[in-house]
C-alpha cells in the first residue's frame, strides 16, 4: 500500500517541481531542523520543569508560552515534512525509521496535550503529581526517540526489501 502511494506521489507535478529545484529539499530540511530545535527546547523545558517540581509546575506562568512554541513548531514540522515527503516519497514512506518517527510524534503530541491540559488547561490539578512525572518522562523519551529516528532516516533507506 505505501509502495503504491510512494510511487503515486513521486509521479505528481508537485513532486517533480520539488525535485527539479535543487534548493527546495535542503531549504525545507533546514526549516525542519530549526523547528525541531524549537520544539525540543520548548518541550524539554516544560517536561523538565515537571520532573524538577511536579508540585510547582502548575504555578509556572511561562508553561503556556512553552506549549505555544511546541504546537507552533509541530505545525511547521508538519508543513515542511509534507513538502519533504512529496519531494522524496520513497526515502520517507518506505523507511522503517520514518514510520516509527510518525508513531512517536503522534504519541508525543498526545502526551504533550495531556500534560498541557493537566498543568495549564481545563484538566488543571486532576492528575496526581506522580502521573505528571511519569508522563513528562515518557514524553522526553519519545522526543529523544524521534530525534534518533529522524537521523536514522538519512542513513537507512527502503528496508522493506522491495524495489
Amino acid at each position: 500500500m505505501l509502495r503504491g502511494l510512494s510511487a503515486d506521489i513521486a509521479h505528481t507535478w508537485l513532486s517533480g517541481e520539488i525535485q527539479s529545484h535543487l534548493w527546495v529539499v535542503p531549504a525545507f530540511q533546514s526549516v525542519h531542523i530549526l523547528a525541531i530545535a524549537a520544539l525540543i527546547f520548548a518541550s524539554f523545558s516544560a517536561n523538565l520543569a515537571v520532573l524538577r517540581s511536579p508540585h510547582g509546575a502548575r504555578t509556572m506562568p511561562w508553561l503556556a508560552g512553552s506549549y505555544r512554541w511546541t504546537w507552533t513548531a509541530l505545525a511547521i514540522l508538519l508543513v515542511s515534512g509534507v513538502i519533504l515527503i512529496t519531494g522524496e516519497p520513497k526515502r520517507s514512506l518506505m523507511n522503517f525509521f520514518f514510520r516509527l518517527k510518525v508513531l512517536l510524534v503522534i504519541a508525543a503530541a498526545v502526551l504533550t496535550l495531556i500534560l498541557q491540559r493537566s498543568l495549564a488547561g481545563p484538566m488543571r490539578g486532576r492528575l496526581p503529581h506522580a502521573a505528571l512525572v511519569v508522563l513528562a518522562g515518557i514524553s522526553i523519551a519519545a522526543w529523544v526517540g524521534i530525534l534518533f529516528c529522524g537521523r536514522f532516516i538519512a542513513y537507512f533507506g527502503d528496508l522493506s526489501g522491495g524495489e
